[in-house]
C-alpha cells in the first residue's frame, strides 16, 4: 500500500478514536521508519482537532446568542394582553378579564367554616388573630426562613423586569417572583419568560389590596383570578402566595389554603420601594444588605422590580450576597 494511503488511514483512525495526546499518535506502529512522516501525522491531527474545537466553541456561542435573542425578542411583543380563554368564559360566564376587583364566582372556592375575624383597613389597628403585619405572628405553614439569604421580588411583572431576567440569565441563577394577576394579564410574555427561565413564581393577588379589609368572597376572588390568569397564560398553577403589605391573619390564611396556596412572608426588608418615592437611597439599601452579609444573616429578602432604580439595586444586592441557588420552594 502506498505510504500516502497508509498515512491517511492512520489520521482517520486517530480522529475516530479521539486520541488527544501527541504521545499516543507518535507511538502508533507504522510500517515504515521515517520519523518526518510521524511528525506530519501529528501536525495534521492537531490541525483537525483544533478546527473541531473551534467549531464546537462557535456553536456554543451561537446557542448563547440565540438564547439572548430569544430574551430580547419578547420585549417587542410584551404589551399585548393575554386573551380570555374559552374554558374560563364557560366557567365564569364572562367575556373578558375583570378590573381591579374581580367578582367571586360561585362554586369556585368552598368558603364554609372559614374563621370569623373582623374586617379592618390598613390604617386601622389590627384586629385579626395572628396578624403578621401587626406583630409578626406566623401561622404553622408560613414560610419565612431559609438557610441562605435569597432574593424575592414583589408586584411584577413590569417592563423593567426584562433587564433583571437578562442579568440572572447570564448569572445562571434562579430567584423568586410574586406576581400581581392583572400585571400578568397585561404583560404575558414577560411572565412566560420567567417561567421558561425556571424562576419560582408565586401569587401576589390580582390587584394588590390589603386583604384583611376585604370580605371572604373578595379575598378568594383576588387569589383565584390570579391562579386563573397564570394558568391561561402559561399553563401554570401557583402553590405559594405573598399577601400585599404582609396583611394576613388567620382568616386570610384559611381562605388561601382553600385556594391551594401556602403563605410566604419575609424577615429581611430592603424597603427599596421607597426609592421610587425618593424617600430612600440605593446606598442606604446596599448598606443594609452589606451588614446582613457581613453578619451572616439568613432568610428571605423582600425586593421589588418595579423600576430601573430597584432593578439596579437588585443586581448590586446579588453581587454582595453572591450567587444563591435557592428559591422559596427549596427553603
Amino acid at each position: 500500500m502506498p505510504i500516502g494511503a497508509i498515512t491517511c488511514v492512520y489520521v482517520i483512525c486517530a480522529i475516530r478514536m479521539k486520541f488527544y495526546t501527541f504521545d499516543v499518535i507518535y507511538l502508533l506502529p507504522l510500517p515504515f521508519s521515517n520519523n518526518s512522516l510521524r511528525f506530519v501525522l501529528v501536525y495534521i491531527y492537531i490541525y483537525i482537532t483544533s478546527t473541531e474545537k473551534l467549531i464546537q466553541s462557535a456553536n456554543r456561542s451561537v446557542r448563547t446568542a440565540d438564547s439572548d435573542a430569544d430574551l430580547d425578542s419578547d420585549d417587542d411583543q410584551n404589551t399585548q394582553a393575554v386573551a380570555f380563554p374559552k374554558w374560563l368564559a364557560d366557567l365564569t360566564k364572562m367575556n373578558d378579564w375583570p378590573g381591579d376587583y374581580p367578582p367571586f364566582i360561585s362554586g369556585s372556592v368552598d368558603l364554609n367554616g372559614i374563621p370569623s375575624e373582623p374586617i379592618y383597613t390598613k390604617d386601622q389597628p389590627c384586629r385579626g388573630k395572628c396578624a403578621f403585619d401587626c406583630n409578626g405572628c406566623l401561622g404553622p405553614s408560613d414560610v419565612i426562613v431559609c438557610s441562605t439569604m435569597i432574593q424575592t421580588f414583589d408586584d411584577g411583572p413590569f417592563t423593567s423586569t426584562s433587564r433583571l431576567l437578562q442579568y440572572f440569565f447570564r448569572q445562571r441563577q434562579r430567584v423568586s417572583f410574586f406576581l400581581i394577576g392583572k400585571n400578568v394579564r397585561d404583560l404575558p410574555n414577560i411572565f412566560r419568560r420567567q417561567r421558561r427561565l425556571g424562576h419560582f413564581i408565586g401569587s401576589h393577588t390580582w390587584s394588590h389590596p390589603y386583604l384583611p379589609s376585604l370580605t371572604n368572597e373578595e379575598i378568594a376572588a383576588q387569589l383565584i383570578w390570579t391562579t386563573w390568569v397564570m394558568n391561561a397564560t402559561a399553563g401554570y398553577i401557583p402553590t405559594y402566595f405573598r399577601p400585599p403589605y404582609g396583611g394576613m391573619d388567620d382568616r386570610v390564611r384559611a381562605i388561601a389554603g382553600r385556594v391551594g396556596l401556602r403563605p410566604v412572608v419575609w424577615n429581611l426588608d430592603t424597603n427599596d420601594w421607597r426609592m421610587v418615592e425618593e424617600d430612600r437611597t440605593a446606598e442606604q439599601v446596599l448598606s443594609d444588605v452589606q451588614y446582613w452579609e457581613d453578619h451572616n444573616f439568613t432568610g428571605i429578602i423582600l425586593e421589588h422590580d418595579r423600576a430601573d432604580s430597584t432593578v439596579d439595586v437588585a443586581i448590586n444586592i446579588q453581587r454582595i450576597i453572591g450567587r444563591k441557588s435557592q428559591v422559596v420552594a427549596t427553603c
